[in-house]
């Protein structure tokens, strides 16, 4: 629920749960949300949280170096795959909307310099940098078309082959795909990082 994602909730996840994870585990780390800087300092970003003070950015939201320092100190996957469809902002027409292609292009810009520091870390954004990216009630009830499609891709929609397995360059494909068609090519996603295209990203039980 939208009141769990509080900063303690989130630096809980990233330094205490995920440190459970081993060098043998695959870790996503999902974002869909604001992203802001900090007014008198523009260098320092935030995840702007259920819980953030407009007013108090830099002590109530969470800072996105934060995400470095998991992966840095606390995470020990070798594995890790980062997903942001940013950020929420105001409405175009009656169905459509948009988020905030200021916030956004900075929260994609960090999460694909992060992915550059290790050859394990994948960043996947919804759009490239100028661009806006949608959401709808059509997709899913109320999804960004990225996660919406993303989505999809790990129910099976990407298992091209249909060996029942859905790799990270099958679910890449599908939502690379479908996300322009959607858009009318307005928004086209972005990835960065080093990976192996055959790393499995889910596994179809039920499909036949």
């Amino acid at each position: 629920m939208n009141e769990d994602a509080t900063t303690q909730n989130i630096k809980d996840a990233l330094f205490l749960f995920l440190k459970n994870a081993g060098s043998d585990d695959l870790v996503y780390i999902y974002f869909s949300g604001h992203g802001a800087p900090e007014p008198d300092n523009p260098d320092n970003m935030y995840l702007i949280t259920y819980d953030t003070v407009p007013y108090k950015v830099s002590t109530t939201a969470f800072p996105m170096w934060d995400v470095h320092t998991s992966l840095e100190r606390y995470i020990n996957a070798n594995r890790v795959v980062i997903l942001t469809d940013a950020c929420h902002s105001g409405g175009v027409g009656v169905e459509i909307k948009t988020k905030s292609m200021y916030n956004q292009n900075l929260v994609n810009r960090y999460l694909k310099e992060l992915s550059k520091t290790s050859a394990g870390i994948i960043a996947f954004t919804a759009s490239e940098s100028g661009e806006l990216s949608q959401e709808s009630s059509k997709w899913g009830g109320g999804h960004g078309v990225f996660t919406y499609f993303f989505l999809e891709a790990l129910k099976g929609k990407a298992d091209i082959n249909s060996d029942k397995i859905v790799t990270i360059g099958e679910a890449i494909a599908y939502t690379n795909e479908h996300v322009r068609k959607e858009t009318k090519f307005k928004q086209n996603p972005a990835v960065a990082g080093k990976f192996d295209k055959n790393m499995p990203m889910s596994l179809i039980i039920n499909k036949k």
